[in-house]
């Protein structure tokens, strides 16, 4: 019998283990993050709480990263479930980072994961509310469409529009803007 799986990014810590813990109760679980101390801890925690799972290091602002997160998942069995919690907050990085991260990530995540998800599957992502709080002025919602058509293009263009803000804002700006993307 195929294996049930369920992805989920920043399964580490947080929103993401948590969410390992539960959805491991049905389903093989393969957690994903970029840092291997961090999902090896997780690993552990959820084995010792009898959840059957692996780790799996990824980035998901790396779109080969990305694809070879979810060749690996649908070899092991049928893909019913994504949890896309990885997200960089405006202490992070920098601006840039968490376009690539939070906007780019999440278009990754479901581009790749959509491919190879069986029938009824399911794709969450998990956001912030900074999207809510980010004033309408400042987000760029014509420019998404680019994401999916040409996504140097979208980065050209994000970044440009974040660059009108002091730079001391600007990972602030791009939590939000980002956030929207999910």
């Amino acid at each position: 019998m195929e294996k049930k799986i369920c992805v989920i990014t920043g399964g580490g810590s947080g929103m993401g283990l948590e969410s390992a813990k539960l959805m491991g109760r049905t389903h093989y679980v393969i957690i994903c993050g970029r840092t291997v101390g961090k999902l090896k801890d997780a690993i552990e925690n959820l084995k010792r709480e009898g959840v059957e799972c692996e780790a799996f290091p990824c980035d998901v602002g790396d779109y080969t990263s990305v694809r070879k997160l979810a060749e690996h998942a649908r070899k092991l069995g049928e893909v019913q479930a994504v949890i896309h919690a990885a997200g960089m907050s405006p202490h992070m990085g920098d601006a840039e980072d968490i376009m690539q991260t939070n906007a780019l990530g999440t278009v990754y995540m479901n581009t790749e994961f959509a491919r190879v998800m069986g029938e009824g599957g399911c794709i969450l992502d998990v956001s912030s509310m900074s999207a809510y709080l980010t004033p309408s002025l400042v987000m760029p919602r014509k420019l998404y469409k680019y994401a999916l058509e040409d996504v140097e293009l979208f980065r050209e263009k994000i970044n440009r529009s974040l660059r009108i803000f002091p730079k001391s804002v600007r990972p602030g700006v791009a939590s939000g803007v980002s956030a929207f993307s999910r």
